[in-house]
């Protein structure tokens, strides 16, 4: 060979080198009998091994076990059986370092020949940074589901005309409809009220994105108040990709407003009862006072029974402010034993004032 053809050769061989080092994938070459035969510098990084230490061992030094003890097995059945089971196709494997560390990979295996020689490359490419984000998206849509799932408001997914794709759980036991039958449908026709309707426009269309309080109906036809949310889904650039309609029952809410609302009257009916109770009554003991002091000077009979009827009227007065005066928390509440047929007796006084001449009451 002529000075310039070993020239030309050399030069063949550097730019193959550099082109080998200047790649992202890690590529080794190996002989017949697993001996590795070159390697680039990507792989140098890849397995924390220099080309030195590697040229000359056997290739299943960077494979874990069972698949080092099985490497030459695999290489001897292919090439007495010429049947490929990882070369030409690739497949995900696992590597091991100098340190022993072990990382998931991809290989990919080709053959070439030289002469009578045959050999095969392998490029590899690390796959520990795409695991891990993959790991992490996992675990992100494991916490989404969990949080879809168990959230005790209803949920519904639609596409962006509309559609529902997907319910919670919650959603399902809201309105006692299934996911399939659901699915396809619109959130607009679970609304009780035709007006509602317009809430759920997608919202290119006008759709509303504010909450607002809608009456929904479920499955057996019972309505009830909920509070709604519809919003779009925007995907990393600002696509909507859908919407996302969230629907909250506020009837427990709405009962316990109410029942706010009539502890409140009956608060007020009970502070203006007592205030008028407690002026009454004020009013009857200077009355009951007078009459006391005059019933004894009365010599005329007719004069006395007329005031007894007085002072006893006044004494039921009183009794009866006692009654508001309780009714109104105003006076300390004591227990004691009763005379319980004299107690509905004198309550008789109160429940004819109270329910009217057109009902008769007998005891």
């Amino acid at each position: 060979m002529t000075d310039s053809a070993l020239r030309s050769t050399d030069g063949e061989s550097l730019r193959l080198k550099a082109i080998l080092d200047s790649a992202v994938a890690g590529i080794l070459t190996i002989d017949s009998n697993g001996l590795i035969q070159t390697v680039n510098q990507a792989a140098e990084r890849l397995f924390g091994y220099s080309a030195t230490e590697l040229i000359g061992r056997n290739v299943s030094a960077l494979m874990p076990e069972p698949y080092a003890s099985k490497h030459d097995y695999y290489i001897r059945r292919y090439l007495q059986t010429g049947e490929r089971k990882v070369i030409g196709i690739g497949r995900e494997v696992v590597g091991l370092r100098r340190d022993g560390s072990q990382f998931p990979m991809h290989l990919s295996i080709g053959e070439y020949s030289i002469g009578s020689e045959r050999y095969f490359t392998g490029i590899v490419y690390d796959l520990s940074a795409q695991r891990a984000i993959e790991e992490r998206l996992d675990r992100e849509e494991a916490l989404l589901r969990s949080i879809f799932e168990n959230l005790p408001d209803a949920v519904a997914i639609s596409d962006t005309e509309g559609h529902v794709k997907l319910v919670n759980p919650a959603f399902i036991k809201t309105f006692g409809l299934t996911q399939e039958e659901v699915a396809g449908e619109s959130c607009a026709s679970l609304c009780a009220n035709a007006e509602d309707v317009e809430y759920f426009k997608p919202t290119r269309e006008g759709g509303n994105s504010e909450p607002r309080i809608l009456e929904f109906r479920r499955r057996d036809g019972r309505t009830f108040p909920a509070r709604a949310v519809h919003r779009p889904i925007v995907d990393r650039n600002g696509n909507e990709v859908g919407t996302l309609a969230l629907i909250q029952d506020v009837t427990k809410e709405r009962e316990q407003a109410m029942a706010l609302q009539q502890a409140q009257r009956m608060e007020a009916v009970g502070q203006l009862t007592g205030g008028v109770a407690h002026d009454f009554n004020n009013l009857l003991t200077v009355i009951l006072g007078n009459l006391e002091l005059l019933e004894p000077k009365l010599e005329d009979e007719f004069a006395a029974s007329l005031a007894r009827e007085a002072r006893e009227a006044a004494e039921m007065g009183a009794r009866l402010t006692d009654r508001l005066l309780t009714f109104a928390r105003r006076q300390r509440l004591e227990t004691r034993r009763i005379d319980l047929n004299e107690f509905v007796l004198n309550l008789t006084e109160l429940l004819r004032r109270t329910i009217g001449t057109d009902i008769d009451l007998s005891t």
